[in-house]
């Protein structure tokens, strides 16, 4: 099931920044002719990194995306803000659209998190604790053996 979610939202996230890439310049009337180049290589950007996340998960484990996927959330969340920036500035378009898109965005996170939670942990490494238990044996060990004038240690006088 992870793979078919991950897959899906990644692909549907994937053609909503594409067309995003495409659908930037009518919008942004009013502004300098900047802002709408990197909006636009912007969300292109984010549209070839959910699409990557895509392939990575389908092709391979299902886990393998995950960072990817990070990465395509992460500037996807960028990308949002800066278009609900702008939208504020030209006021082309309702603050709401954005705040939607940008909840729509948190929630996708959260379930492909959730969904990622079936993965194994990795195992811990519990030699140190082993060898500090080992080690504070063997010294009460030793100290009751002095104590106590028995064994090894014990001079030949007092016996």
């Amino acid at each position: 099931m992870h793979r078919f979610f991950v897959t899906s939202l990644s692909i549907y996230w994937a053609v909503v920044f594409g067309l995003g890439a495409l659908g930037v310049l009518p919008h942004s009337i009013g502004v300098p002719i900047a802002v709408p180049a990197v909006l636009a290589v912007g969300h292109a950007l984010v549209c070839a990194l959910f699409s990557w996340n895509a392939v990575a998960v389908l092709v391979t484990d299902p886990h393998a995306g995950s960072n990817t996927g990070s990465v395509a959330f992460a500037c996807a969340a960028l990308m949002l803000t800066l278009d609900l920036m702008v939208d504020a500035v030209t006021a082309s378009q309702p603050l709401d659209a954005g705040a939607i898109q940008i909840a729509a965005l948190g929630v996708t996170w959260l379930v492909v998190r959730g969904e990622g939670g079936e993965q194994k942990s990795p195992s811990k490494d519990y030699s140190s604790l082993v060898a500090r238990r080992l080690a504070v044996g063997a010294a009460h060990g030793t100290m009751l053996t002095r104590l106590s004038r028995r064994g090894p240690d014990a001079m030949e006088t007092d016996a």
